[in-house]
């Protein structure tokens, strides 16, 4: 089967993940699709607070494409969560 850079990408923030565990640093996992400044979807698959788990991944695995990738809204909401926390 040919992978796609979503599929690397997924791949990859599995990997930080569990890196990030190992260490004991807070993270979250966010993704992102949009269809203009107004249309962000802004998927949370874990959040700061959670544990990693089957869920955690299951919502990793069904991250696929959507609509555009616009940046900025997803950089500045994931952004007020950093600073949040």
């Amino acid at each position: 089967p040919v992978r796609r850079i979503l599929d690397v990408a997924k791949e990859s923030v599995a990997l930080m993940s569990d890196a990030l565990h190992e260490l004991g640093d807070a993270h979250a996992i966010y993704g992102f699709s949009g269809t203009g400044r107004h249309g962000v979807e802004f998927k949370i698959a874990k959040s700061f607070g959670d544990r990693v788990s089957a869920e955690t991944w299951s919502a990793v695995a069904q991250m696929k494409p959507r609509h555009y990738t616009r940046m900025g809204p997803a950089i500045r909401h994931a952004t007020r969560k950093l600073r949040a926390r």
